[in-house]
Order: structure tokens, then C-alpha cells, then sequence
């Protein structure tokens, strides 16, 4: 597979019970995305959250260990400029990581089937969607 630079990535973690959880509350198949942010011929950089906050990622930590990870690389339909990426990296590198909203994200999403609406109650912060949604409106 050929990466490019604005590719989207989804990853499950086979044996995580985590990355699970993460995906039942999302309501998701995947426990993780990202977004591709730079292409060299050694490497495949990314921009996505580590345990802690939005950080530039090694992807090929997933392609070592294939029999661990299920990925799926989806391509955005139209070029995405450098300049696009390297704003959505200025906005979100350094955002902390808040496990305590994925709960709050679980709990809205089982109230919304029942028709309540409530806001998050919990830290404001940016998931791993928050900067792949972002990085689709610099470029829609």
C-alpha cells in the first residue's frame, strides 16, 4: 500500500481491551484514526493522539506488527495541500488526550438512543476522530 500525505487511517487493536472498549463507546469497529501527515521514502509520519495528547506518530509501528493491528486507509477525494496539514498541526499538537470525555462520549451516545441530549460533562479536549474531523474541514 502507497501511502499519501492526508490519507486516513483507522487501526483496531486486536488483543487491547482499551482500544474495545474505545471503539464500543464510539460506537465504531475501530479503536484509533489518524490522519497521514508527511510521506518520506523511510518513513510515513502521522498526526494523532498518543496516551497523552495530539503528537506526531511513526505508523510504522502498525506495519511492524500486522497480526496485531487491523487498518484501514481511506483517501480523501481531493489533493491535500502541505499547508492544510501543517495548520491542523499548528491548531491541535500538544492538545491533551482526555480519557475521562471518551466516557462522557459513551454516556451521551447511549442517552441520545433514548432521545436526551446533554452536553459534556467532563475537561474539553481533542480524541483521535477531534483531529481527523478537523483536519476534514481545512480541506473540505
Amino acid at each position: 500500500m502507497r501511502f499519501q500525505r492526508g490519507d486516513i487511517f483507522f487501526i483496531k487493536d486486536k488483543y487491547s481491551n482499551v482500544s474495545k472498549l474505545i471503539a464500543k463507546a464510539m460506537g465504531s469497529a475501530w479503536g484509533h484514526c489518524g490522519t497521514v501527515f508527511e510521506v518520506t521514502k523511510d518513513n510515513i509520519y502521522t498526526l494523532e493522539t498518543n496516551d497523552f495528547c495530539v503528537t506526531h506518530g511513526d505508523f510504522k509501528k502498525y506495519l511492524k506488527n500486522e497480526k496485531r493491528y487491523d487498518i484501514c486507509v481511506l483517501r480523501p477525494a481531493i489533493q491535500v495541500p502541505h499547508s492544510a496539514l501543517q495548520e491542523l498541526r499548528d491548531e491541535t499538537l500538544g492538545d491533551m488526550y482526555p480519557y475521562w470525555q471518551l466516557i462522557s462520549l459513551g454516556i451521551r451516545r447511549l442517552l441520545f438512543k433514548f432521545q436526551i441530549r446533554v452536553r459534556n460533562f467532563f475537561r474539553t479536549g481533542l480524541v483521535c476522530c477531534g483531529v481527523v474531523i478537523k483536519g476534514l474541514k481545512k480541506y473540505d
